[in-house]
């Protein structure tokens, strides 16, 4: 191979993309510690300070930590107690997890 040539004139400006649902900073929750008894019994937890969350769009979902680890989506749910549409505030661990004393359980989560 050769040299490479000069550089060719800039070409057209593309279209605009989609709008992307910027959220503010303030939103973003990281490590929050889930709200329920760790007592090798209780499998349903409540978000913190008694905020919700999106949860139903890609870009925005709950993520779930168990002792340091990120448990996958298919092994808990995420509903809302105030009901459709109110926003996401409780996770149930049920079949997957049974946290004891000592264990940790923490989300990062956008708050509605």
């Amino acid at each position: 191979t050769g040299r490479q040539g000069p550089a060719g004139p800039q070409g057209a400006t593309g279209p605009a993309g989609p709008s992307g649902g910027v959220v503010g900073e303030d939103k973003l929750r990281f490590g929050e510690e889930l709200v329920g008894a760790l007592d090798g019994v209780n499998t349903v937890f409540t978000l913190p300070r008694s905020e919700v969350a999106h949860h139903a769009s890609p870009g925005h979902r709950i993520r779930l930590y168990f002792n340091g680890l990120r448990v996958p989506e298919s092994r808990w749910s995420a509903s809302e107690s105030g009901g459709a549409g109110t926003g996401f505030d409780t996770v149930d661990v049920a079949g997957y997890l049974v946290p004891r004393s000592g264990d940790c359980l923490y989300v990062d989560y956008v708050q509605l």
